[in-house]
């Protein structure tokens, strides 16, 4: 795989945004059945579009700050997420 065809997917969101406050102001068992309606949409997006995914990549790990001091977690008020992707 050539870094020609490889990708890097983020999403950035704030945790004070609306769309989180809306969620965070749902029931846990809201959040769970949204939460599961998601990860089914999700699988039947990867399934979809399997033969074009060569590597499934993985779930970005803690923020950290790199500067002149060296590398510290850090905290934001955002979110991120994001997975790296391989594609044929």
């Amino acid at each position: 795989m050539s870094t020609d065809d490889t990708f890097l997917a983020i999403f950035l969101a704030s945790k004070t945004s609306a769309r989180m406050t809306a969620w965070n102001a749902l029931s846990e068992e809201a959040r769970h059945t949204k939460m599961q309606e998601g990860i089914a949409a999700w699988k039947a997006w990867v399934e979809k579009h399997h033969a074009a995914i060569v590597g499934m990549g993985g779930p970005l790990g803690k923020t950290k700050k790199v500067s002149e001091h060296g590398i510290e977690d850090v905290a934001t008020d955002k979110c991120l997420h994001g997975r790296s992707r391989g594609f044929a």
